[in-house]
């Protein structure tokens, strides 16, 4: 009988693995500090819907990568900053609808 109390074991990640979730993690990381290149020179009155909407996937997909390459082994809570994975889908489908209108 599952308590609730216990974590259940950890996937591990195998190397080649590892180092695309690294490289995965520096892509993320380049698209953050362009986005804050990018505010900062054209005001941060100018960002949009456009601007914005990919931020929490970037976030997202930066916290997959960084815990597969540093700690080896799939997250614990794999759909953080996200509440579960229904919300995850919304997102998404409110980021195609925001790049396809």
């Amino acid at each position: 009988m599952d308590t609730g109390t216990t974590r259940p074991r950890a996937i591990s990640v195998r190397w080649p693995f590892r180092i695309l979730a690294g490289l995965i993690v520096l892509a993320s990381l380049t698209v953050g500090i362009g986005f804050l290149v990018m505010a900062r020179s054209r005001g941060a009155s100018i960002l949009g819907a456009k601007q914005l909407v990919p931020l929490p996937g970037v976030l997202w997909l930066m916290h997959l990568g960084w815990v597969a390459a540093v700690r080896g082994r799939a997250p614990f809570r794999e759909w953080w900053p996200f509440a579960s994975g229904g919300v995850v889908f919304g997102y998404f489908v409110v980021l195609l609808f925001v790049f396809y209108t």
